[in-house]
């Protein structure tokens, strides 16, 4: 999966190929730079800019509440063991609430 950020106004940020379970990145179209990426990531509670500027915290709650839509039961089971995979690399953040995605 991953999640679509645009900066034009209105700003806005999509979840697509949500039943991908095997990747996550947040893909930046429209963005004069990283901060701007942070800045409408934060404003859309889809999560936040990281302090390298090269990755994002993505927001569980809001990943889970897009990607499940249409998706079967099994779609639930795949996204707990993303995250539990998230969470052996390091890339969870130390609440369980977001997960690390690299910007590109």
């Amino acid at each position: 999966m991953f999640v679509v950020v645009r900066c034009a106004s209105p700003a806005d940020v999509t979840l697509e190929d949500a039943g991908n379970l095997r990747e996550l990145y947040v893909a930046a179209g429209g963005c004069p730079d990283a901060a701007a990426v942070g800045r409408t990531l934060d404003q859309t509670g889809a999560g936040s800019l990281a302090e390298d500027g090269a990755h994002a915290w993505l927001s569980v709650d809001w990943l889970r509440a897009r990607g499940a839509a249409g998706q079967g039961p099994s779609w639930s089971e795949g996204f707990e063991g993303m995250l539990a995979y998230a969470a052996g690399q390091g890339w969870l953040g130390p609440a369980g609430t977001s997960v690390r995605a690299h910007l590109r």
